[in-house]
């Protein structure tokens, strides 16, 4: 399904309970203040029902969650790229369920990145939910031998995606809702992809933001 721009952003306010200053506020972070949003989305269905995709919106920061599920080859601990001003951690609890936090600058999401744009995921699937079927990309890896890594798709100027691909063959496609938290209406999606030999898949969120 592609994404119509201007009908998910009145979606969004009509049921995620933002407010026109929330808006304002994160509009003036792009030219350098500080914005704070209290934005959430989960997962709507299946088996990561309930998960956080998106935390909050802080210091000019996206935090973004992906569920990796219990995955051997993903490390956990903290991670950071300068190159791209980007951070977060890999957490693990007591059931080895691990989760992929990432910090994204909102000016990467508003106004893109210089960077090549691409037109699939990692694993060849193609970017056929975006109108334009493709997105700005970037990628770093969260491991010595760049086996895992974490690939950012920008599709200014309120559309994110966050990729992280692994030798883990998830075997199964699976696509589940992303909505506001105790909303009903879709802002995106959390997807898994299998391998494709000799490409690896991995674990997709990808979301709407505000404008």
């Amino acid at each position: 399904m592609k994404f119509i721009l201007p009908v998910l952003f009145f979606l969004l306010i009509g049921c995620s309970g933002f407010k026109q200053s929330d808006l304002t506020s994160f509009g003036e972070g792009v030219g350098g203040q500080q914005t704070n949003v209290d934005y959430q989305l989960s997962i709507k269905n299946g088996p990561y029902e309930g998960r956080l995709v998106v935390d909050h919106i802080r210091n000019s920061s996206i935090k973004i969650l992906v569920p990796v599920d219990v995955n051997s080859f993903v490390p956990t601990g903290k991670f950071s790229s300068a190159q791209w001003s980007v951070s977060g951690q890999v957490t693990q609890d007591g059931s080895n369920f691990k989760i992929l936090e990432v910090n994204v600058p909102v000016t990467h999401v508003a106004q893109g990145v210089n960077s090549p744009s691409v037109s699939a995921l990692p694993n060849g699937d193609a970017l056929d939910f975006l109108e334009s079927g493709e997105a700005q990309h970037l990628s770093f890896p969260l491991d010595d031998a760049g086996k895992v890594n974490v690939h950012l798709y920008f599709s200014p100027p309120y559309l994110l995606g966050v990729f992280i691909q692994t030798p883990f063959d998830l075997a199964s496609a699976t696509n589940y809702s992303v909505t506001p938290v105790n909303g009903l209406m879709p802002m995106g999606f959390f997807s898994t992809h299998p391998h494709r030999p000799p490409l690896n898949g991995g674990s997709f969120v990808f979301i709407s933001l505000p404008q």
